[in-house]
């Protein structure tokens, strides 16, 4: 999908905030720049809250007009060499004139014009027909991720979950996940995914940038949940979808003559279950081939995270711990992937195992925790996920001068946000060294000009990896300006980093 417009009557910082983003199938990363407070974050919240409403068929929270176009393929004829598609492009407008009102969509036809508007709660007339096809005016799903916690978006996404955990639990594993809310105890579940890759680029990818290189075994804990209807023995009385995964790899644990005689095991490596009491189940998972062995049994990976995903939602997954191997090294636990890791494996599992055809993903402060080198890198491999077989949308919020310096102009689209207001006039940013966005961009050049240099200067060696320099650097502008100012806190986790490569 691509974002074309939108107004907002009154929410929170925003009052009459309007946005057009630029709709030229080229530009699919939208960077919104601000400090704490501006507004940015408040951006993401809102286009959350209207596709939240719509799909859930619920009044408006807002006054608001949001502008969109999703894309479908459609096979028109099909040979054992090649295929044609047939592509559209559907454009619609949803909009409310205030709180409480019913939510309405108008959709256009090719040339623009208005080709039908009715109210969300008629779902069945929300549809383009052609042929025996029927294609969705409404995005494919909805990737949202904060790099510290928001109630506001965790509440937001609650009866989605609801509503794919009950489809699962009626074996109705066709239903489509339409949100997606990251939370911390997700990240066992993204890196239990990623490694279940054996092929393509996943694997590399985790040995660059985590540097695992295999996997010694993976503890997946379940707890009781409030829901318990059942004994442990009948894992408490789920059901569904989760249930045939969990009787699974019951059927496939091991044995005690398996674990005593490993080498005449019949499967490859083994999963061990155990049970304390009627309230905690571990299954151990040993070696990564075993785990490459569950994948082929769901077929793809996705189904892997969807089950792990529906398991916490439902309140039965309490955690999932990691013994890697890491290259050059002894197997050591999951402890020892820094936050910087921990953040890049987010980030492309939610950008892999979530993606879709029209997906829109909203990145607030994804670079946070990110080593300095990877902040620069952070758009182009966005850019890397955005190829002709969708049209995903990336909405991200940030304040990381490094995050924009390799943010390509034609590619991306950036504005700043200060106090509610956006700033049209946005300054050249690709390929410029970091003090210079700063003075631009990030509102340095409110400081007074000895430290708004000395800022700049301190993320200059922070940029050319001059650590011993920057320590000094950022020493001296505490002593100046205290521990806790944001700036200064950003650039002593970059640094920490850099002296972790050392």
């Amino acid at each position: 999908m691509q974002l074309k417009k939108i107004y907002i009557k009154d929410y929170k910082i925003l009052k009459n905030f309007t946005i057009e983003f630029p709709y030229d199938f080229k530009q699919y990363i939208s960077v919104l720049i601000g400090t704490n407070g501006s507004g940015k974050s408040t951006i993401l919240e809102a286009i959350a809250q209207i596709f939240s409403d719509v799909f859930l068929n619920e009044k408006a929270k807002f006054g608001f007009e949001l502008e969109y176009s999703v894309y479908h393929e459609q096979i028109i004829e099909e040979t054992s060499i090649s295929s044609e598609f047939n592509t559209t492009y559907l454009s619609a407008k949803l909009s409310a004139n205030q709180k409480g009102d019913t939510i309405q969509i108008e959709t256009f036809d090719k040339k623009g014009k208005t080709f039908n508007k009715v109210d969300i709660l008629e779902k069945n007339k929300m549809v383009f027909v052609v042929g025996k096809k029927t294609f969705s005016y409404l995005p494919d799903n909805i990737v949202i991720y904060y790099s510290g916690l928001s109630k506001i978006m965790e509440k937001l996404v609650e009866p989605h979950n609801d509503i794919i955990s009950g489809a699962y639990r009626k074996n109705n594993i066709l239903k489509e996940r339409d949100f997606f809310y990251f939370q911390p105890e997700h990240f066992g579940i993204i890196l239990t995914s990623l490694l279940s890759f054996e092929y393509g680029d996943i694997p590399n990818f985790l040995r660059t940038k985590a540097k695992i290189n295999s996997v010694q075994s993976i503890q997946i804990r379940l707890q009781r949940p409030e829901w318990a209807k059942d004994t442990i023995q009948n894992f408490w009385g789920a059901e569904g979808e989760v249930r045939n995964f969990l009787n699974y790899l019951n059927e496939k644990s091991a044995t005690s003559e398996d674990l005593v005689n490993p080498d005449k095991s019949k499967g490859i490596g083994n999963i061990v279950i155990e049970a304390l009491q009627d309230e905690i189940i571990n299954i151990t998972i040993l070696t990564q081939e075993r785990l490459f062995e569950i994948r082929n049994h769901l077929i793809e990976e996705r189904k892997l995270f969807e089950i792990l995903n529906i398991l916490f939602t439902d309140g039965m997954l309490k955690d999932i711990s990691f013994a890697l191997k890491k290259e050059g090294e002894e197997y050591k636990t999951f402890g020892v992937l820094s936050e910087g890791e921990q953040q890049a494996i987010i980030i492309k599992g939610l950008t892999e195992l979530l993606s879709e055809k029209n997906s829109l993903f909203l990145f607030d402060e994804p670079d946070t925790y990110l080593h300095p080198k990877w902040q620069r890198q952070f758009i182009a491999d966005i850019e890397d996920t955005i190829d002709s077989y969708s049209e995903n949308s990336f909405v991200i919020a940030t304040h990381s001068p490094q995050l924009l310096s390799n943010a390509k102009s034609d590619l991306n689209f950036v504005k700043i946000i200060e106090e509610g207001e956006l700033i049209e006039n946005t300054p050249k940013y690709y390929g410029r060294e970091i003090n210079s966005i700063l003075y631009d961009l990030m509102g340095v050049e409110d400081r007074n000009k000895l430290v708004r240099e000395k800022i700049s200067d301190l993320y200059t060696l922070i940029a050319e990896e001059e650590v011993d320099e920057a320590e000094d650097s950022l020493k001296d502008l505490q002593g100046l300006i205290g521990k806790d100012d944001p700036e200064l806190k950003r650039a002593e986790i970059q640094i920490t980093y850099l002296k972790e490569d050392e």
